[in-house]
């Protein structure tokens, strides 16, 4: 039988879980939309990383579908056209409320990518995101110090340029 992380130890009551069940069923919408929308490539990796059918080693495509407080709930589009709907994707920490789902997702992403292997991050962009996270958190870092912020800038355009000329170089040869 499944059970909520927050009912392992026996902590919650009834009335808490129903209270739980309301606050997520209010909080999917916007959850699904948000995934949906900008983060297909968490969704997939999720649905290979730790998805509740054996078949879900061959996704090609994933869409959420629904959460509640046991996981995520994914259609699943495998290599060969087949679909699976409702697709479990257990949460793979603790999601006591629906203010840890964000949180949740980010470490999903993480640890599905992780259990996925460098090649699946190369091939899927994983190292291109974590730069632009880094280069969006420098820049914050250093907004209002411009000094600091035209020196990054400098930096990055060099490094920009260099990753350019080394690419074509590569491909004329």
């Amino acid at each position: 039988e499944k059970k909520a992380y927050a009912m392992v130890d026996g902590s919650i009551t009834s009335e808490e879980i129903d209270e739980l069940d309301k606050e997520f069923l209010q909080r999917a919408p916007r959850v699904i939309s948000h995934m949906n929308g900008g983060h297909k490539d968490s969704i997939k990796a999720y649905a290979l990383a730790f998805g509740d059918k054996p078949e879900c080693i061959d996704t090609q495509s994933a869409v959420m579908t629904g959460l509640d407080r046991y996981g995520f709930v994914l259609e699943v589009t495998l290599k060969d056209g087949r679909k699976f709907n409702n697709v479990r994707v257990p949460y793979q920490g603790n999601v006591t409320c629906a203010n840890d789902l964000h949180t949740e997702a980010v470490r999903m992403h993480r640890k599905a990518y992780d259990k996925l292997g460098f090649v699946y991050k190369v091939e899927n962009g994983y190292y291109r995101q974590v730069a632009k996270m880094i280069k969006a958190s420098a820049f914050k870092k250093v907004k209002g110090k411009p000094v600091v912020t035209s020196a990054l800038l400098i930096g990055s355009v060099a490094i920009t340029i260099g990753l350019m000329v080394s690419i074509r170089a590569k491909s004329s040869e």
